[in-house]
């Protein structure tokens, strides 16, 4: 009876050992997870500052472009106004 009892009690161990490593298993099975989803934000977050950087340069270059046109503009109209008054 008694080596009944302590094989029982043994049994029972072994089945919280298993219940406890499988929980183990599944935490750091989550805590990859977790960190793998971490990563991948942290990538997708560089890819779009490097996206934002980029328009950011492209709307300088516009803006510069704009304004060189509008300069251009401004120094035909001039030119035209003084050919006129020479003629």
């Amino acid at each position: 009876m008694a080596i009944r009892s302590f094989a029982l009690h043994n049994i029972s161990q072994d089945k919280s050992l298993l219940q406890d490593n499988e929980a183990t298993w599944s935490c750091r099975h989550s805590e990859r997870g977790i960190q793998q989803a971490h990563q991948g934000l942290q990538r997708a977050s560089q890819q779009l500052k490097f996206e934002i950087r980029t328009l950011d340069n492209k709307e300088r270059e516009r803006a510069a472009v704009l304004s060189s046109l509008h300069d251009m503009e401004s120094t035909s109209r001039a030119l035209d106004e003084e050919e006129r008054e020479i003629e």
